[in-house]
């Protein structure tokens, strides 16, 4: 139970830094630009967003914007399993 646990608190903190990257690539580039490819470390080694194992939802500035989502908090609490 303990590691079940575990993992799923990792896969949580995974997501969440998965999250701050993109919000901080999406603020970084312009509006017109597009992200070719999603590199995910969750674990401890680098792959593709379709490679990665476990579940990451990406999201655009814009949507966080329509959320509302001033804080992390804001957006956790929309993201599955997240909040």
């Amino acid at each position: 139970m303990k590691k079940s646990r575990n993992t799923s608190h990792l896969n949580k903190l995974a997501s969440a830094a998965c999250l701050t990257a993109l919000m901080t690539a999406a603020a970084a580039t312009p509006a017109f630009a597009q992200i070719d490819e999603i590199i995910v470390t969750a674990s401890k080694k680098s792959q593709t967003l379709q490679e990665a194992g476990v579940a990451i939802t990406a999201v655009q500035s814009e949507t966080l914007e329509r959320m509302g989502a001033v804080n992390f908090a804001d957006f956790a609490v929309r993201v599955p399993n997240l909040g």
